[in-house]
């Protein structure tokens, strides 16, 4: 870490199951690097991925998506967690089928001695409050060391999920994109679509010192303990603007792996307008000019048993027999 602040926090002595003293097990505190690299935010420890999915008036493509990131082969545990964002079409009927299509096969899997797989958590906005303030939900509530957020839309090929894993599971990095290359694996319906995304990021190198090429790609795989650090102003789309310029902010560079994406256009039901684009430049502006205070990363301190110290005490010496004549 080099020249990391270190603050640990000291806690009362407790006893092991043998009995024995130990020194506590207490949290230590690190400043974060200005340069992250490696897995700094979530250590060590197996990964296991929370795909977290905000769901609005997504009847046609909701019960498709949620098999494929159920069904898909994963190099580590992977539970999915959708919020359905008030929706007012079928979707909450498509969701429930969905859901009991999976309890099924997770019940034939038990019989057969297979494994379970993914697993499925659902919950429920009462009214509509935005993508961003579902994937704060579903983030709140997730098990998994990284968070990935994926749209219920099917732009994005679930095929691309165990690419994304693939570097932190090796240890080279923590937060990694899935970016869409222009022209190349993607369709696009609208060239002023492609061109706005295009300009946003382009702001969002020139202000950040970045080099990202796809600042809207909703493929962000990041630390639990990291996002959970991030306390969004945004509710809505400007959200995705927000974590990218506050990871940027701190000095994370993403690492980037090329993904598919299906775009739709608006007669298809993308929600996404013009307006989005003007809200992202002020969220930059602003994100970048804010204070922040610096990145934390909290990690246990292995416990050290002491064996109580047993004084010795020599043997007494015994007098030396008189000689028989």
């Amino acid at each position: 870490m080099g020249r990391d602040v270190v603050r640990a926090r000291r806690g009362k002595s407790r006893a092991d199951a043998r009995g024995l003293h130990a020194v506590p097990a207490d949290p230590v505190f690190l400043e974060a690097p200005r340069a992250c690299t490696g897995r700094v935010f979530s250590g060590s420890a197996p990964v296991r991925l929370s795909v977290l999915m905000p769901v609005f008036d997504e009847e046609r493509t909701i019960a498709e998506s949620v098999r494929s990131v159920l069904t898909q082969s994963y190099p580590c545990e992977v539970e999915l967690v959708v919020v359905d964002d008030g929706s007012t079409d079928r979707t909450p009927v498509e969701l429930a089928a969905a859901v009991r299509e999976h309890a099924a096969r997770e019940e034939t899997a038990r019989a057969e001695g297979r494994p379970i797989g993914a697993r499925l958590r659902v919950l429920t906005h009462a009214r509509n409050a935005g993508k961003g303030a579902a994937l704060s939900t579903a983030a709140a509530v997730a098990r998994g060391t990284h968070l990935l957020p994926f749209d219920a839309d099917l732009e994005y090929c679930v095929d691309d999920i165990p690419r994304l894993l693939e570097p932190v599971i090796r240890g080279r990095c923590d937060v990694v994109y899935g970016t869409r290359l222009f022209g190349a694996n993607t369709v696009y319906h609208s060239y002023h679509y492609a061109l706005g995304n295009k300009f946003t990021t382009f702001a969002a190198n020139v202000l950040f010192n970045a080099a990202l090429t796809d600042l809207h790609t909703c493929l962000k795989l990041v630390p639990t303990a990291l996002f959970r650090q991030f306390t969004p102003r945004s509710r809505g789309f400007a959200l995705d603007t927000e974590l990218t310029a506050w990871l940027l902010g701190h000095g994370v560079r993403p690492f980037e792996v090329p993904v598919s994406y299906y775009g739709r256009s608006h007669s298809m039901g993308k929600k996404i307008t013009w307006r989005d684009g003007v809200a992202c430049l002020r969220t930059l502006g602003r994100v970048r000019f804010e204070r922040r205070p610096p990145l934390v990363i909290e990690r246990e301190t292995p416990v050290t048993p002491v064996v109580p110290v047993v004084p010795v005490v020599p043997a007494p010496r015994v007098a030396d027999a008189p000689a028989v004549p």
